[in-house]
């Protein structure tokens, strides 16, 4: 069956909203359930319209290409008693480890099964839209995991992902049905099926890596290129040691160890970009509670940074034995790549990590000089005030001096961290990936496609990524950005705080010859999409 697509990403769905007391969690990032039901509304109708274009009037595949999901950031604990020891194997919260206690339970398929439920009680209507979109026949969704979801990988998390769908839309039917529900954003329709369990059994797909349609796109989160969150083994990212866990790379620690407790604090710490940013404003604009988290995470504050320079000392190098990909988890959906296109992908990330790390290097030191300047600022003018009140009229001048220089310097330096995006452009991973792909492989066989799709780091873009050989067609690099608030004086000419953005491709050739795509944002207000502005 032809189907057309759409790609989301990076929701970072978390606790959400609690039912009893109608609180949002402040770690919570994504406050548009409603806008996304609508999306899908729009979208499902526009397939069934009859003054639409034919190319148009085709079921969808949608696919939310990484970061779903926000486990990192569930840190409430289930009940205690038959809840708790369903989950944990204890009955009371004292049975459970210090860090448990603490920073949320951990990554065991169990725990993530629970935390998952719990995400589903805080979004009902995410879930439902899920549900009522796969209802209408021909229509699929493919859940990509990335640094933020890895543990998607479970089956038992897989297999709770579908029931909790299927519950979902059977909770809203059934409502929907009576007449209870008021501007509900779902519409109610006589032919929508009474359940969708078999339905949900064999539409919903998790790739294991990333998402490859042959002639068409290639689809994966982008995590992988960035070392702070890559796995060793993204097929199967557990430790060797303790297969029942997920193995967290530094990126994760540091979210589920220090950042849950900076946003207890300051909610929207890590949706105002660059960082250097927010922690200039929490230092200038609210000190002393900046200063006291400090003080109270300073142990899992260096713990964080000492898991992080261990995970720089041991580089990620080389990747799994492909060949045991078919009996992985995840792996029935179709991924027609041979192993020498996967040990392409793996040498293509190594050697991007190698450059990311050279820019961390950088990064570090402006931070270090910064720091240390700031330092010296302060200092100077101290002296120089007590220069002031002794008469000391040389070393007055002198300590505004130094104070100066401390403060050109310091503002120069924190210019440079603005101007640090992300030390990984994806851009370029697109074109690598490209142009290996173009290349036949030992059967003689060519990989590449027009779209190479990417989320991860939150800017959505669009790129051409020049072609590779005499009259071959152009390749385009797309990231689909977030559904996440952004606060950034950079980007404020070309696009709002709320961006709700996303890519539709239709494979049916215009008159150019190629599918037709548009990066887009939705519109809540408006009920409908427009391009999203993109500077050159």
């Amino acid at each position: 069956m032809s189907r057309n697509y759409l790609f989301v990403s990076d929701l970072h769905l978390s606790e959400g909203r609690d039912p009893v007391t109608g609180q949002l969690s402040r770690n919570e990032d994504f406050f548009h359930d409603d806008a996304f039901a609508r999306f899908l509304v729009y979208h499902v109708e526009l397939s069934g319209r009859e003054n639409a274009a034919e190319a148009f009037r085709r079921p969808w595949s949608l696919v939310i290409n990484g970061d779903i999901f926000d486990f990192l950031q569930v840190t409430r604990l289930p009940a205690e008693g038959d809840e708790l020891l369903a989950v944990s194997g204890v009955a009371s919260h004292a049975e459970l480890r210090p860090n448990e206690r603490e920073y949320g339970l951990g990554t065991r398929s169990s725990e993530i099964v629970w935390k998952l439920a719990h995400v589903a009680r805080g979004h009902p209507m995410f879930f439902q839209a899920l549900g009522w979109f796969l209802a209408h026949e021909g229509n699929r969704l493919i859940l990509i995991k990335g640094n933020h979801d890895v543990e998607l990988y479970w089956p038992a998390v897989q297999d709770e992902m579908r029931r909790l769908i299927a519950a979902a839309y059977l909770e809203w039917r059934e409502l929907a049905r009576a007449g209870e529900l008021v501007d509900a954003g779902l519409p109610w329709r006589e032919t929508l099926p009474a359940a969708i369990n078999d339905i949900v059994a064999n539409t919903i797909q998790f790739p294991a890596w990333f998402y490859y349609e042959p002639g068409l796109f290639f689809a994966e989160h982008g995590n992988q290129y960035d070392p702070a969150n890559a796995f060793s083994n993204f097929l199967a990212p557990i430790l060797h040691d303790r297969p029942d866990l997920i193995e967290l790379p530094s990126g994760s620690f540091f979210v589920r160890y220090f950042f849950n407790k900076v946003e207890q604090v300051h909610p929207f710490a890590d949706n105002i970009k660059p960082i250097s940013r927010y922690l200039r404003w929490a230092v200038n604009e609210e000190p002393l509670d900046t200063l006291r988290m400090l003080v109270a995470q300073r142990r899992m504050m260096w713990r964080s940074l000492g898991n992080l320079l261990q995970k720089r000392a041991n580089p990620i190098k080389g990747g799994p034995d492909l060949r045991k990909h078919a009996g992985m988890p995840g792996s029935r959906d179709q991924v027609p790549l041979g192993p020498e296109r996967w040990a392409q992908l793996i040498d293509i990330r190594d050697r991007f990590q190698d450059q990311a790390e050279a820019g961390a290097s950088r990064t570090s030191q402006y931070t270090a000089g910064a720091v240390g300047l700031y330092g010296g600022l302060w200092l100077a003018l101290v002296a120089a005030m007590r220069a002031f009140v002794r008469e000391q009229w040389g070393r007055l001048l002198a300590g505004l001096a130094v104070a100066g220089g401390a403060f050109v310097g310091r503002t120069l330096l924190g210019q440079r961290l603005d101007n640090v995006q992300d030390l990984t452009s994806l851009a370029d991973v697109a074109s690598a990936i490209a142009a290996a792909f173009t290349e036949p492989d030992g059967q003689g066989h060519v990989a590449a496609v027009p779209f190479y799709i990417f989320g991860h780091d939150h800017h959505a873009r669009v790129r051409a990524i020049a072609p590779i050989g005499t009259g071959a067609p152009p390749a385009w690099y797309v990231n689909t950005g977030a559904w996440l608030p952004t606060f950034s004086e950079r980007d404020r000419l070309a696009r709002r705080d709320v961006q709700l953005t996303f890519l539709r491709l239709v494979p049916e050739a215009n008159a150019d010859g190629q599918a037709q795509s548009e990066l887009l944002e939705w519109l809540p207000d408006a009920d409908r999409p427009r391009p999203i502005r993109l500077l050159d």
